[in-house]
């Protein structure tokens, strides 16, 4: 079974500042359950980072639109598009 079919990925944005955006989210199951460690790409791009214990991330990322990848070892990894910009 996919990744894609196992968790929900909850995005939302933050402001914080003209330039650049805090985009975070928290990686669960469909049970609710967090998953821990999952490895969170800017495809196209060296931004990376992992989720903490309780599945959750931040990147900064300036204005655009980006391809985010999520992968643990687990699962195969997804793939979501997602919008930075000013408004929430």
């Amino acid at each position: 079974m996919s990744l894609k079919n196992i968790i929900t990925i909850l995005l939302c944005l933050s402001a914080t500042s003209s330039f650049a955006q805090s985009i975070w989210g928290t990686i669960k199951s469909r049970t609710g359950k967090a998953i821990a460690h999952t490895n969170v790409t800017v495809l196209n791009s060296s931004i990376k980072t992992t989720s903490n214990e309780e599945g959750s991330f931040s990147l900064e990322l300036k204005k655009g639109k980006y391809q985010l990848e999520f992968e643990t070892p687990v699962f195969a990894p997804v793939n979501r598009q997602q919008k930075v910009d000013t408004k929430y």
